[in-house]
């Protein structure tokens, strides 16, 4: 992947950014840091270090899960 394109200025902040984490921080990040702990279905670990906060995750096809008062119509 050479990250040509449109995408070439975003892949190449994508390189520089995993390539200052450790292997504690990549593990951190792609592992996952809880499940329904508040009000995330599931939140990766955040990198502090270089302002990259954990994500707040959901798996519903609505995008919000376990939530009230929100209706679908097929």
């Amino acid at each position: 992947m050479t990250g040509a394109g449109e995408w070439s200025e975003a892949y190449t902040r994508a390189v520089e950014f995993v390539s200052n984490l450790t292997l504690a921080e990549k593990v951190n990040l792609t592992t996952g840091a809880g499940w329904e702990q508040e009000r995330c279905v599931g939140e990766t670990g955040g990198i502090p270090r270089l302002g990259m906060w954990g994500m707040c995750l959901q798996d519903s096809p609505l995008g919000v899960r376990d939530s009230k008062n929100c209706p679908i119509m097929l």
